[in-house]
């Protein structure tokens, strides 16, 4: 029992994304629950003595596969995996309970108490196996749901929002900073002769810039902050509660550490920078549109100036 449950724990962690248990436990912990029953046999101690340690083991490996599931924030399945850490929270208690129920009786005084006890325990094992496995298929079902959404809403190439998703979120924030105030600034970025780097490096190279620019702009934000790819070399970010002065700043340290990196093409080494334009709400009756058209203009500036540099929208 104790080994079929820390495999369930095993299966739990890697389902959930966690980092997997130290080999020692993994299979010790079994192995040393084994040995333990089996001197109890050998030395042929009470039954109750060795239901007791059994329901022990039960007990921690239980609780660790109910810590495994509880989910973390960002978790894509929490509803059900929540559901699933309180049913192995239960069995968990359940367990301990007898544990120590055994502990402090080593033998049943009567022939009717022995009997219950097996009862409870067979029926328990028959619940929590039928709860387990219809919880297990609605955790499969949430993982599926949430992965079809993430599909839906990211860019494959580059792990940002698509363009779709990108204006419903914004088009939220940009509502929520109507009604309760606050600042937002929109940045608008385009590689800089992007198509010429296709044509002389190949397709893959370009993939390759776009991924690097991609994880400069997710390093470069916070948890609140929206980026995505809206098609192309064509990247946007929205950041909320930011002022004009951060937003550059924010826009700059994009900028430079996209100057800064290296590329290979065929033994060929290459730069490539990165044009931005940046616009920040007005709250006189700024909408998506006119915010986006503001950040479009400022980024069709820094293009005639020469590229490689951020400029700031007006109007």
């Amino acid at each position: 029992a104790v080994a079929g449950l820390m495999v369930a724990t095993v299966g739990s962690r890697q389902f959930m994304g966690r980092r997997p248990f130290p080999s020692w436990l993994t299979w010790g912990m079994p192995l040393l629950y084994a040995a333990i029953l089996w001197t109890l046999l050998e030395t042929r101690s009470e039954i109750a003595r060795q239901v007791s340690i059994t329901s022990a083991g039960i007990f921690v490996v239980c609780a660790l596969n109910a810590v495994s599931l509880w989910p973390a924030r960002g978790d894509a399945v929490r509803v059900s995996s929540r559901l699933m850490a309180c049913i192995f929270g239960y069995n968990a208690l359940f367990f301990l309970v007898r544990a120590a129920f055994g502990a402090i009786h080593p033998s049943p005084e009567t022939q009717s108490e022995a009997s219950w006890d097996i009862t409870i325990t067979l029926l328990n094992a028959l619940i929590i196996s039928v709860m387990v496995a219809t919880t297990y298929t609605a955790m499969v079902t949430e993982y599926l749901q949430a992965d079809l959404k993430r599909q839906a809403e990211l860019d494959p190439l580059t792990g940002l929002h698509n363009r779709r998703s990108f204006d419903t979120r914004a088009g939220e924030a940009i509502r929520r900073a109507r009604r309760f105030g606050g600042s937002l600034a929109l940045l608008y970025l385009d590689l800089d002769q992007f198509k010429a780097i296709n044509d002389r490096f190949g397709h893959p190279a370009g993939d390759e810039v776009l991924r690097q620019l991609a994880e400069i702009v997710t390093a470069s934000l916070r948890d609140s902050d929206l980026s995505a790819r809206l098609g192309g070399e064509e990247f946007a970010i929205l950041l909320p509660r930011v002022d004009c002065q951060a937003a550059l700043a924010v826009a700059e340290r994009i900028r430079r550490g996209m100057q800064d990196l290296r590329f290979d093409g065929h033994d060929e080494p290459f730069q490539v920078t990165v044009s931005i334009g940046l616009a920040t709400f007005d709250h006189s009756g700024d909408d998506l549109d006119r915010l986006s058209r503001r950040a479009d203009q400022a980024l069709y500036r820094a293009k005639e100036e020469g590229r490689n540099r951020t400029v700031i929208g007006t109007g």
